[in-house]
């Protein structure tokens, strides 16, 4: 008898085929859609989990330096202000779509440690020791992960290497022997550590000297072909990839230049290359590189924004220079004023191409904010509140908007509609970004003249965090005046 397929499975599979056609072409909201779509089906496929969780990297694997710095910023501004929820997952991203850069991961996994993802936070930091076995930061912090899930003989390890670091370290020591007495109380009796911890670590170092000999082996016979070949273009392109892995930028903008002489009309070469330019501080090539672009595709937008942002910064380095100089003043606020209209622009387009999407609805808000422009940002905060899913950080930005317009009593309205779909928390567990929009409530109150009201708001961050900016100050103050 014949196995009939099941109706469901089958619709599954279609659904997974179109987001792995998707994601290849870059329409990754259309394959997050698929995705989901199958998870409908079955919420426990696995395939269709690990593909919803690949997207977001893969995403990130086709920004351009430019997105990749604007995201990179926008994620480092959240965690300055403790919004780990916001910033986890772009962080992923940024460290899953390039594994050779671990400034991501640790980054990553400091977010996953404040959220109590251990697993994921213990990854990440060991992501990091694999990298750079002797970053004393990463293997302490890894040890404490290690001890607190009851990983004991990986933290009597880590500890170990970390206290061959630093030998007269004596809370290393201290924490060695703890981890160790640890072990020894769970596995009832002493385990032969040393013979085993030398045979691992003879394994890592081993391990890391072979890929470091295999690519130190690979970037000479590179250079070897491009001293032998003055038109080898394959070896000077991926040398120069390679040493901007690395961030050895200006020796890669010269292997770059030398390959976009080879092959003038290669756009991704010349973008590379302008690229490391601007990141080696060569800001003069790096335009001269962006206008040859802009001149190969007008309709560039992103060579326009890069060619405005690069002038304004070489006027501003002749401003400092000439600090009297009037009319160069003027000239460089004009165009930075031009290069922010281009920014604008740009990204209104992909925001129109994709309105579900939240980074480029962030960055948005935030510019047309610091110009002045808080009604334009109130129109496109507006959509995220019509998602179930996105309705928490749109009330809260609205609330910030109607703030900055003085406009206390709409404000207050859209704070308390962000903590009705603030995500649950238990005891003392509230996530930073509620205690900020409690904390923003009863400034919104205090201005309104509520007083009642905001010591009401202001009191759940004063039980749980008295060190919270200046709740403490501000709570105490307003108590005593009832």
């Amino acid at each position: 008898m014949l196995h009939k397929e099941d109706p469901s499975e089958k619709k599954i599979n279609n659904y997974l085929e179109k987001a792995v056609a998707a994601i290849k072409s870059g329409e990754f909201d259309f394959a997050r859609q698929y995705v989901q779509h199958a998870l409908k089906l079955q919420p426990d496929h696995p395939e269709a989990r690990t593909l919803l969780e690949r997207i977001p990297i893969e995403r990130a694997r086709r920004w351009n330096a430019v997105s990749r710095l604007i995201q990179g910023a926008t994620v480092l501004l959240k965690v300055v202000f403790r919004s780990y929820e916001s910033s986890v997952g772009v962080a992923e991203a940024l460290a899953k779509s390039r594994p050779g850069h671990v400034f991501w991961f640790r980054i990553f996994g400091y977010c996953c440690i404040k959220l109590a993802r251990w697993t994921d936070a213990i990854e990440a930091y060991e992501t990091v020791v694999r990298h750079k076995s002797t970053d004393i930061r990463a293997l302490v912090q890894l040890g404490e992960m290690y001890v607190m899930t009851g990983r004991y003989a990986e933290a009597e390890s880590t500890y170990a290497s970390a206290v061959r670091l630093r030998p007269q370290d004596q809370n290393l020591i201290r924490a060695h022997k703890n981890a160790t007495a640890q072990l020894y109380s769970k596995t009832g009796v002493p385990e032969r550590l040393t013979e085993k911890r030398a045979l691992e670590e003879k394994g890592k170092i081993e391990e890391q000297k072979e890929r470091e000999a295999k690519h130190q082996e690979t970037l000479l016979k590179l250079r070897e072909s491009c001293t032998n070949d003055p038109k080898d273009f394959r070896s000077r392109a991926r040398l120069g990839r390679m040493l901007a892995e690395e961030e050895q930028f200006a020796e890669a903008a010269k292997f770059l230049a030398e390959a976009s002489l080879l092959s003038p009309k290669d756009i991704k070469i010349l973008r590379q290359l302008a690229d490391c330019q601007e990141r080696s501080h060569q800001y003069k090539a790096a335009l001269d590189t962006w206008q040859l672009l802009l001149r190969e595709d007008p309709e560039d937008s992103q060579a326009k924004e890069e060619v405005l942002k690069l002038r304004a910064q070489i006027i501003e380095g002749q401003l400092k220079q000439q600090p009297a100089d009037e009319d160069l003043r003027q000239e460089y606020e004009q165009t930075r004023q031009q290069a922010l209209d281009s920014k604008i622009q740009r990204l209104e387009e992909e925001l129109k191409a994709n309105p579900q999407d939240v980074d480029l609805t962030l960055q948005l808000g935030e510019i047309y904010r610091s110009r002045g422009l808080v009604d334009r940002a109130i129109h496109i905060y507006q959509s995220l509140v019509k998602s179930p899913t996105k309705a928490f950080l749109g009330f809260r930005l609205l609330g910030d908007s109607f703030a900055e317009k003085q406009m206390y009593s709409m404000a207050i309205e859209q704070y308390e509609k962000a903590l009705e779909r603030a995500p649950s928390h238990a005891g003392d567990t509230m996530r930073a970004d509620v205690k900020e929009i409690h904390y923003a409530l009863g400034s919104m109150y205090e201005l309104d003249g509520r007083i009642e009201k905001a010591i009401a708001a202001f009191k759940p961050v004063y039980e749980q965090d008295i060190n919270f900016k200046d709740v403490r100050q501000r709570f105490e103050s307003l108590y005593r005046k009832q």
